[in-house]
Formats: C-alpha cells, structure tokens, sequence
C-alpha cells in the first residue's frame, strides 16, 4: 500500500477481510515513513461489539530512516476483528508512507534475534 495525502488531516486506511480463527497470532509487516509528515497506527475492529480496540502499534519520530522497517505484532484474537493500517497526514511537509509484505500466520511471533 501506497498512501500519498495532501491536506493535513487526511486519513487512509487499509482493513483486512474478518479474521475469526480464535487464537494467538503473528502480524508482519514492512513499512517505509519518509518524513515527519505522517503518522501510522495499527489497530483491531471488532466486529461483533462494534468496537474499536486501543491501538496495536504506533508509528514514532524514531522511525524517519527513510528505509524498510520491519514489524511484528502479537495478537490474540478472541472474537472476530478486521486489522487496520490507518496513515494520517499530520503536517504541511511532503510525505510519504508504504506498507508491504503484510502477513499473517498462526502462533505468537517468534522473538527477536539477538547478535552477540
């Protein structure tokens, strides 16, 4: 996904199909912010209460690399949510913001490697 906003306030947002395999789960994806323009949160919608979770994960100012960032989420889904991407324009600079290789596979995420 490709989100290029114009005015301040501007609002995309990607939303999965309905996931209602209860149980733990890993979200992977990449996402690229290149400037300080934008804000990017994930977030769960559940369907059913019609209700919106608090936010899974927030974009912040130390992700201005200008390069690929890998994230991965935890969730633990207990009754049917779509998963939403939602970017938002924040400033008048020229901004962008990219999602890619968004997957989604059962069992928690694996934790991060460390090097020695």
């Amino acid at each position: 996904m490709y989100a290029h906003m114009r005015n301040v306030g501007d609002t995309v947002t990607l939303t999965s199909p309905q996931l209602s395999h209860l149980q733990a789960q890993c979200l992977r994806f990449f996402f690229l912010r290149g400037g300080p323009g934008v804000s990017l949160r994930v977030y769960e919608y559940h369907t059913i209460s019609t209700r919106f979770a608090p936010s899974l994960w927030v974009s912040n100012d130390t992700h201005l690399s200008n390069e690929w960032i890998r994230v991965q989420l935890n969730l633990l889904i207990t009754d049917p949510v779509t998963v939403n991407f939602e970017a938002k324009k924040t400033d008048a600079s020229f901004t962008k913001i990219e999602i890619d290789d968004v997957s989604l596979t059962p069992f928690q995420c694996d934790p991060p490697i460390t090097c020695r």
